[in-house]
């Protein structure tokens, strides 16, 4: 990757990266590509294409059942560590 290419990858991205970030940020996209071109020498004309790595009959799934709110909201309020009346109490993060 060019540097003017990750520079302008680094404005979309709205990053502010230093020249030693810009650096190593380069080296590991140079890795990837080359992984990608290793790739892109596989002989895959044959392959159908797919959109899930599990064909269907693998792939295990829950079975999908509506519950109701009262249901969902009164799991929750059983996950929250702190609860102010039906409000979850959370530590600031902020000061």
């Amino acid at each position: 990757m060019e540097k003017h290419e990750l520079l302008l990858t680094e404005q979309q991205a709205m990053l502010e990266l230093s020249e030693q970030e810009l650096a190593e940020l380069s080296g590991e996209i140079q890795v990837m590509l080359e992984h990608m071109a290793v790739m892109d020498e596989v002989d895959a004309d044959d392959l159908e294409p797919t959109t899930h790595a599990l064909s269907p009959e693998d792939a295990v799934m829950r079975r999908d059942q509506p519950e109701s709110d009262m249901q969902r909201r009164s799991f929750l309020l059983k996950q929250a560590p702190e609860l102010d009346g039906t409000a979850v109490k959370l530590p600031k993060v902020m000061l």
